[in-house]
């Protein structure tokens, strides 16, 4: 029998050495891990490690439990699922901030890691949709400019005329920076 199928079968017997040594042994590779791969803070993956290991070691006291890989790569399937469920979340915080944006052009965001992944993201989707949506954009949001401003400088109709089009210039931004599935 290995060492590991032992310390699996002490875990499962509920051993309090063999649950601090196998949670320790692969706490700070996890870690930097997860820094390295996924830009996760040391805080932030200092809690996930702890939910993954609590995962293992639930899973590990079910009858029907079967372990078919090595306790690290067990442990590190199970935060890479919790990363992208993660990274998910943080996601879709950052594109309802961009929604509120289409509402409100005075946004105050306190956090400035926040604030720097909604700018990011609202550059990339700049980027990707036609001049005419890019400049209306940028000159309301960015340049602070009226929608008479606006409906002077680019020819629209009127301010109504420019308000409309400002919607359907959000609503193909939205489109662009919605997430891949």
């Amino acid at each position: 029998m290995s060492s590991e199928q032992e310390l699996l079968i002490l875990l499962q017997q509920g051993n309090q050495q063999a649950f601090n040594e196998t949670y320790y042994r692969f706490r700070e590779e996890f870690v930097s891990w997860s820094g390295k791969q996924y830009s996760i803070s040391n805080e932030d993956a200092l809690d996930l490690y702890q939910a993954c290991f609590m995962i293992f070691f639930q899973n590990l006291s079910k009858n029907n439990f079967e372990m078919r890989s090595t306790i690290k790569t067990y442990l590190f399937g199970i935060g890479k699922n919790k990363i992208r469920e993660l990274k998910r979340v943080q996601y879709k915080q950052i594109k309802n901030k961009v929604l509120f944006l289409s509402d409100y052009k005075d946004v105050v965001i306190e956090d400035w890691g926040e604030k720097e992944d909604l700018l990011q993201l609202m550059e990339r989707g700049l980027q990707m949709i036609d001049e005419k949506c890019r400049s209306l954009l940028t000159r309301y949001y960015y340049q602070g400019q009226s929608m008479e401003e606006i409906a002077s400088d680019m020819e629209y109709k009127n301010s109504a005329t420019t308000k409309n089009m400002k919607y359907k210039c959000v609503q193909k931004l939205r489109k662009l920076i919605a997430p891949v599935q």
